[in-house]
């Protein structure tokens, strides 16, 4: 669902999104909506790289960079919390699926649309 709230800043939206491949992985983020331009039921392809283990060749059609502010546990899930430069993102997941992430850490996302 794109701005399932409402619409906030004219340029900056948020999407709440839920894996095709398995029901136990979501994501939310904000995103700049005139460069990256999504509607409800749009698919999304999500890359999440540890800044130290990307490379040159990330692609995707919108690309940030963020940094891990705060990591939430609960049971087997993780909620890791990570900011690119105000864009929030959260990443809901099993601890098994994400492997070592840690507050400061910094992460590549590349975000493509799936046609």
């Amino acid at each position: 669902a794109v701005d399932p709230e409402g619409k906030r800043f004219d340029r900056v939206s948020r999407v709440n999104c839920e894996s095709t491949s398995t029901s136990s992985v979501r994501v939310i983020f904000d995103y700049h909506c005139q460069l990256f331009p999504l509607k409800t039921g749009d698919k999304v392809k999500i890359s999440f790289v540890h800044d130290e283990d990307s490379s040159a060749d990330l692609q995707g059609d919108y690309i940030t960079n963020n940094i891990i502010f705060k990591i939430e546990q609960n049971d087997q899930t993780l909620n890791v919390l990570m900011s690119a430069g105000g864009l929030l993102t959260s990443l809901k997941a099993e601890s098994s699926r994400l492997g070592q992430v840690s507050n400061g850490q910094k992460i590549k996302v590349a975000y493509v649309k799936v046609k």
